[in-house]
């Protein structure tokens, strides 16, 4: 049955014939399955014409209507469609170039969606709710507070484009924010306190408490990337003096590796540190120990049991948790205190994931 729904998931709707030959199974099995999945609401079907034949379309169910999760990043686009239930009915990523404008992406995005929700056997009027994630800090008004990350993104700019090609009027997170949200529904954490730290293009982080992200007074609780480890060091991009992205930042080791290197990317970086070379560990495990003691503060303040990591750093293996658990308890007060210190299981889908999660909820919220 898990495997019916995995190619659901990833090719979209498709007739129990074509079901069956991708799944890897007869007919007759396929028939089974698809009636079981059909009385626990799991999937919908419909009758439809294939070469002058009568044959059964099988999609998946979309309970209370379709939420969406659109992430902006900054180079990929990324997008999740669900049902109000939070459950995954399409997954969809494309590469940005490095100066990406807002009406070009935007304007993909939309394609991107469009041609997502026609896969999964639905109109764009079936759309909900919709959540997109971009990857600076936001104030509670959705002002983006370090323009500088993506030049010539707006807030305003971005709900407006969105609504007029969807009809939804969208709501404008945090990237990070989201990804918390996602990590800790997938580690089954959810009514769980803990701080998240989100190592990728630039550090970022959430506050997870009392089941909901704490955004405090601003709507800026959590953008570790902007405490301050240097007051002599480099400019950061917020127009402040060494903040921990300035030494913890993909622009960072880039810059490292540029003399001897050229051009490089953080996936470049990470795809070479889970091959095995030296350098890219070490660089990566020093940024993990900079975030470690930058955060302790943090962690000392709010007395945080757990602590869950997630971001394209953390994907180089065991190498970035254990750097970053060994500084943090070693600093950490008080001495000997055991605290939880868990990688984050969403990988890559993380951020798109928990846009979609928050839409879900929404759509259940205002039914």
């Amino acid at each position: 049955m898990s495997q019916v729904l995995s190619v659901l998931q990833r090719f979209g709707g498709m007739t129990q014939i074509e079901l069956a030959d991708a799944a890897g199974l007869s007919t007759a099995t396929i028939s089974n399955i698809v009636k079981e999945l059909i009385a626990k609401n799991v999937v919908e079907t419909k009758s439809v014409s294939r070469n002058g034949r009568h044959a059964l379309y099988v999609t998946l169910a979309s309970k209370g209507g379709i939420a969406a999760g659109v992430s902006i990043g900054r180079l990929d686009l990324h997008i999740e469609l669900g049902d109000s239930t939070g459950r995954v009915l399409s997954d969809k990523s494309m590469p940005l170039s490095a100066h990406h404008q807002p009406d070009t992406t935007i304007i993909r995005a939309l394609e991107m969606l469009k041609e997502m929700m026609e896969f999964i056997g639905a109109e764009l009027s079936d759309l909900k709710q919709l959540t997109v994630a971009l990857p600076f800090p936001l104030s509670t008004s959705s002002k983006v507070e370090v323009p500088q990350i993506l030049a010539g993104w707006s807030g305003d700019e971005i709900r407006n484009r969105f609504e007029q090609g969807t009809g939804v009027v969208p709501v404008i997170e945090n990237n990070a924010n989201l990804a918390c949200v996602a990590q800790m529904k997938a580690l089954g954490m959810d009514k769980t306190d803990a701080l998240y730290v989100h190592a990728d293009y630039e550090i970022g982080g959430a506050l997870f408490l009392n089941g909901n992200i704490y955004k405090g007074c601003f709507g800026l609780a959590g953008e570790i990337g902007h405490i301050q480890v240097d007051s002599n060091g480099t400019v950061c991009f917020c127009g402040r003096r060494g903040c921990l992205n300035t030494v913890a930042s993909a622009t960072h080791l880039a810059s490292l590796l540029r003399p001897a290197r050229g051009e490089i990317s953080l996936r470049d970086i990470v795809d070479d540190a889970r091959n095995g070379d030296l350098v890219c560990v070490r660089l990566i495990e020093d940024v993990a120990a900079s975030v470690a003691s930058a955060i302790e503060p943090v962690v000392t303040a709010l007395d945080c049991g757990t602590i869950v990591v997630g971001g394209r750093m953390t994907r180089i293996g065991d190498g970035f948790l254990i750097a970053f658990g060994q500084r943090l308890n070693k600093i950490m007060f008080p001495v000997g205190v055991e605290r939880s210190i868990l990688l984050g299981p969403c990988g890559d889908e993380a951020v798109a994931r928990g846009a979609m999660l928050d839409a879900a909820r929404r759509v259940i919220t205002e039914d």
